[in-house]
């Protein structure tokens, strides 16, 4: 595993998040989907964070997820009339397809 997606608390549990497919929502429902792959220790201590704080946390292991075959988006707009900022996380060795944006 990449030392810096190990190194952040988020890191392994992301991954263990797209090894089941791709994923896509708002900033505020990731945390609570990586909530659920974590110890409730690592879920309340200084290191996870918080809603406000995952998208400069992603954009750091973006590079480090790219080599594993995971392609993030962190500015896709929804198609619905909100055009809410969205997080697409796409797995790209686990798709025939090419990633969608």
């Amino acid at each position: 595993m990449d030392t810096t997606i190990e190194a952040d608390a988020i890191g392994p549990a992301l991954l263990q998040l797209v090894a089941k497919g791709d994923w896509e929502g708002i900033v505020t429902k990731m945390p609570e989907d990586l909530a659920g792959l974590v110890t409730e220790a690592e879920r309340k201590s200084r290191a996870w964070p918080s809603a406000i704080k995952l998208r400069g946390r992603l954009r750091r292991l973006q590079s480090g997820l790219r080599t594993k075959g995971i392609v993030l988006d962190l500015n896709f707009r929804s198609t619905d009339a909100k055009r809410a900022r969205l997080i697409v996380v796409h797995n790209v060795g686990h798709s025939a397809h090419a990633p969608p944006f």
